[in-house]
């Protein structure tokens, strides 16, 4: 065995093995690579961002989501509770208060909290076309007593 064949076994393991060297330059290189094709614009993938960019069309959100979620329990169990108190009827109070709530909270998240559009024509077209469907579907339900 010749000299820097025995150095090189001595040093294996160590900072001096040129074999961890090259490991080391790998893995950074590595790091590097990931980090430049995972870019992130906000919380959202750059490719995704591009995405949106080029269609128009925005994701929900977890505000959004959480938004949506408090409109929807807020219209279907904390507003009949209390209308049921009252002596108003749980179908009459779910049909008023839950289409109302989730088309405002629906075109609220997507023109002001996903996209800062704001009051436009979609705005008033995503809520129109939000509170005649959850109105019908309520109507239906509580009304005709057809399970849709």
């Amino acid at each position: 065995m010749s000299r820097k064949t025995k150095a090189q076994i001595a040093a294996r393991g160590t900072a001096a093995d040129p074999s961890r060297k090259d490991a080391e330059r790998l893995r950074t290189e590595a790091k590097q690579s990931v980090q430049k094709s995972a870019k992130l614009v906000g919380v959202m993938p750059e490719d995704l961002a591009n995405e949106v960019t080029a269609t128009g069309s925005v994701p929900f959100t977890f505000k959004s989501a959480f938004l949506l979620g408090g409109a929807v329990l807020l219209g279907t169990i904390v507003i009949p509770f209390f209308a049921s108190k009252a002596g108003v009827g749980i179908g009459l109070s779910t049909t008023c208060a839950a289409p109302v709530l989730t088309a405002s909270a629906l075109a609220f998240s997507r023109f002001f909290l996903d996209s800062k559009r704001g009051l436009c024509q979609g705005f008033f077209i995503t809520f129109a076309v939000a509170l005649a469907s959850l109105t019908l579907l309520c109507w239906l339900l509580f009304f005709r007593g057809i399970m849709v």
